[in-house]
């Protein structure tokens, strides 16, 4: 495969079930890259999605940052990268946004949305934490899904 020279880098960033790999898987072709932690997390631990045994997080975290790394040195043949980001704050997003010279997908899910999805979704999650998750992202960012100024 020859190596893209306009390799384009998208950070997709929103609340815990906006949708963020939901959109990703929807957009992203054969040739992209996706760096997404929940599926670091799943590959290395052979657990479930939403299974993370605490002795692994520090893995997670150095393959996670490696291939962050990657994307901001555009390193490696792939097409685009898409690089889900799991903070909650804006600060920590621009930044990273910046660093990899990527443009920014929110996905202003509303919260009672993401509540719904949550109920709905049935894949293992503890309701209670990421219920938890979804409150501290929308106390943080407190304007229905858009970032205060």
């Amino acid at each position: 495969m020859k190596k893209n020279t306009e390799q384009k880098v998208y950070l997709i960033h929103g609340s815990p079930l906006s949708g963020k790999t939901t959109y990703v898987n929807n957009v992203s072709k054969p040739g992209d890259l996706i760096v997404d932690v929940d599926n670091i997390w799943q590959s290395i631990s052979g657990c479930g999605r939403y299974d993370k045994p605490r002795e692994l997080s520090g893995t997670v975290l150095k393959i996670y940052n490696m291939l962050v790394e990657m994307v901001k040195n555009r390193q490696g043949e792939w097409n685009n990268a898409y690089v889900i980001c799991t903070e909650f704050s804006k600060k920590f997003a621009e930044k990273m946004c910046n660093e990899l010279n990527a443009e920014f997908i929110f996905l202003d899910t509303d919260k009672e949305t993401c509540m719904k999805r949550l109920e709905e979704c049935g894949d293992g999650r503890s309701i209670d934490t990421w219920r938890n998750y979804i409150n501290i992202f929308f106390s943080i960012n407190n304007k229905g899904g858009l970032f205060n100024e």
